[in-house]
């Protein structure tokens, strides 16, 4: 878990204690979510307290934090309603992958770029973290160029230019960090937004959007080199290169998901870590580590997300812009959600997860009674 200087879990506590002076908030923000997400929390925690690798630390992290998170995502679209959405929602994105960027930037200045590990620490620790971990916390900011390609007209150049900026430092880490996954949520959300715009924008706004996508493209042609021998692609070129047979079962998932598919009804209380190691799938290791009850609370809570998202942004007077930042964020949770055990490694990603589904429901009622 992100845990700045060590100390980053008294922040989430102080959160926490500060909730239960809003009375009047929480008492009129009680919802089905926050029902399901305390089950979920509470469920967990528990069958993880019987767990040989216990810690309490952890125990009241997976307790607390989740709902906490929820219910402070709808605070603060209630708190900031005068302010422009899209930008609240990259400020979420960009804050919590800073220190990801500056953990990289400062291991890139130490030991070159071209390094023989992926994994390493916090920049405020000696110890290494998994690369798909670190990664993770620059999830968001794989969906700015969709998001500053849609805005461009509303956003100033400063913004523009800043934004891109993050973009390309996350690209170099996720570069360094050896990471497929981030990659294909970069492609898969540039390719989704420019397929989900096109029919929405007029003949003119299309002809700019495709000018642009060919400059961009010519661009990267022209002044990139993608001999698997450049430095900049040591590490993921490396990982392809000794992963090829994996590539057609998404890299060894395949088998771990069908044998938890069939645990369901085998060993519906969940099994030991041993057995098919982690299943890289959020809700089927929730399922490993505690059970049918949590993994059925965040399957019903992750689909009442998503049918969120859908009625927030049918709404004729959101502009497109931020549809698409909202669009592309929730992709880029969901395809991390499918291939990787966030709890486990990413905790952080998982609580925004939970603060974002807070601000998206927040902002849909406020929508919906506008």
């Amino acid at each position: 878990m992100t845990n700045p200087l060590g100390k980053g879990y008294l922040f989430g506590y102080m959160l926490v204690i500060l909730l239960f002076f809003k009375k009047k908030f929480i008492k009129e923000n009680l919802d089905l979510n926050f029902s399901l997400i305390l089950i979920f929390s509470l469920s967990y925690a528990l069958f993880y307290a019987m767990h040989p690798s216990f810690n309490t630390q952890t125990f009241l992290w997976y307790f607390f934090f989740p709902p906490c998170l929820y219910l402070w995502g709808k605070y603060l679209v209630i708190r900031t309603r005068k302010y422009n959405f899209t930008y609240l929602l990259l400020s979420l994105g960009i804050t919590i992958s800073i220190v990801a960027l500056i953990s990289v930037f400062l291991d890139i200045n130490r030991g070159g770029f071209v390094q023989p590990n992926r994994n390493i620490p916090f920049f405020w620790s000696t110890e290494p973290i998994p690369a798909t971990g670190m990664a993770a916390l620059l999830t968001f900011n794989m969906c700015i160029p969709g998001i500053v390609l849609t805005n461009y007209k509303n956003f100033k150049k400063s913004l523009s230019a800043f934004l891109i900026i993050i973009f390309l430092l996350s690209f170099t880490s996720i570069l360094r960090l050896g990471s497929r996954t981030q990659i294909a949520i970069f492609l898969i959300t540039t390719i989704i937004t420019v397929i989900y715009i096109i029919p929405k924008q007029n003949i003119k706004q299309n002809f700019i959007l495709f000018i642009i996508i060919g400059i961009v493209f010519a661009l990267v042609i022209n002044k990139v080199s993608f001999d698997t021998n450049a430095s900049w692609l040591n590490s993921f070129a490396t990982r392809l290169e000794g992963n090829r047979s994996t590539i057609s079962n998404a890299g060894g998932r395949s088998q771990r998901w069908s044998g938890a598919l069939m645990n369901i009804f085998k060993k519906p209380l969940g099994w030991e870590l041993e057995e098919y190691g982690y299943i890289h799938n959020v809700w089927l290791d929730v399922l490993r580590v505690s059970g049918i009850i949590p993994f059925v609370m965040l399957i019903i809570f992750s689909v009442r997300f998503n049918i969120i998202v859908k009625k927030t942004i049918s709404f004729t007077q959101m502009n497109l812009g931020l549809k698409v930042t909202i669009l592309t964020f929730t992709i880029s949770m969901f395809l991390l959600f499918m291939v990787e055990p966030v709890i486990d490694g990413s905790l952080m990603l998982f609580l925004t997860f939970c603060m974002f589904n807070g601000m998206i429901y927040s902002n849909y009622i406020n929508l919906k009674n506008s």
